[in-house]
């Protein structure tokens, strides 16, 4: 059973072992010693369940408030800041990965497999360095969105280049990936 104490007109969390010590001439009985706390500002501390929140939502814990003479910890609901939407949204690209198989699948079904082999034969005689990237990244035993953008951010000239009627924006890779992600390979 956890307690909290009121000082200075606040609940903080209180250590019940400590009664004896900061109340020696008081003595509580055992069968129900919550009168006798009460009466030195000791509360027995009760904690609301976690409320349902949206995915654009959280919760915080509210200030603890003394009802009935238990000290109830609840909660507050508030929309998310944009910086924790967009922190929340960081965590989930970077949790977005393909196998090289799916990355076949999104290649092949959104017709970018052409794409990919024009910028490695352009590459291959105009720029050595790219087209060892292009090689890596292609081989590569895992595929992260993440990376992927960034990839196709670094490369837009050269795609505007070889594919320039192409969408190669991040909404239609996000499209794609999604797809490949729950492609039935």
């Amino acid at each position: 059973m956890a307690y909290d104490r009121m000082i200075d007109g606040a609940l903080v969390p209180y250590l019940i072992g400590n009664f004896r010590k900061d109340f020696p001439s008081v003595l509580a009985p055992k069968n129900n010693p919550d009168p006798t706390y009460a009466l030195h500002g000791v509360y027995r501390r009760s904690v609301l369940p976690r409320p349902d929140v949206t995915e654009a939502q959280t919760m915080d814990r509210a200030a603890p408030e003394l009802v009935d003479g238990v000290s109830v910890h609840g909660w507050t609901i508030r929309d998310k800041t944009p910086e924790e939407l967009e922190a929340e949204a960081g965590a989930i690209d970077a949790a977005r990965v393909l196998t090289p198989a799916r990355f076949a699948y999104l290649l092949a079904a959104t017709g970018l497999e052409d794409v990919w082999e024009a910028m490695e034969a352009y590459t291959k005689e105009n720029d050595p360095n790219t087209y060892a990237i292009l090689r890596a990244n292609g081989a590569a035993a895992s595929f992260h969105l993440v990376r992927t953008l960034a990839i196709l951010a670094q490369l837009k000239p050269l795609t505007d280049a070889v594919a320039p009627s192409v969408d190669l924006s991040e909404a239609t890779i996000r499209t794609a990936w999604a797809t490949a992600e729950q492609a039935e390979i």
